[in-house]
């Protein structure tokens, strides 16, 4: 079992807390398994670069300069929650980067230390 620490914007963090969102879509890139644990960190992204450190300017991306790294804010809260189901990319028109993480029903929500 794993612990994997993400990023997540409030309008998504908020749902998941309140047990509206059961699922959470994410790049398939960290080897997620059934039964690891997602610690979801509330983040308000930059305006500018909505988190990556990139904006179009001049017809080409370039650094955001709006705001340091991570580019956004840690708001202060963190949930836990059990990942109970996976569907990987590359069925159900899903790409294969891409994958669903069914959540348990079981959310922890902490403060963070600053």
């Amino acid at each position: 079992m794993k612990e994997h620490v993400l990023k997540c914007w409030p309008e998504s963090y908020d749902v998941i807390v309140s047990g509206r969102k059961t699922y959470e879509i994410r790049q398939d890139d960290r080897d997620y398994q059934v039964d690891d644990l997602l610690v979801l960190q509330k983040f308000e992204p930059c305006a500018a670069c909505k988190g990556t450190g990139r904006v179009w300017g001049n017809g080409d991306m370039e650094d955001c300069s709006k705001s340091e790294k991570p580019h956004g804010v840690y708001l202060g809260v963190r949930c836990q929650v059990r990942i109970t189901h996976i569907t990987r990319g590359g069925a159900w028109g899903l790409p294969a980067s891409i994958c669903v993480l069914g959540l348990g029903s079981k959310r922890e929500v902490y403060e963070t230390i600053a």
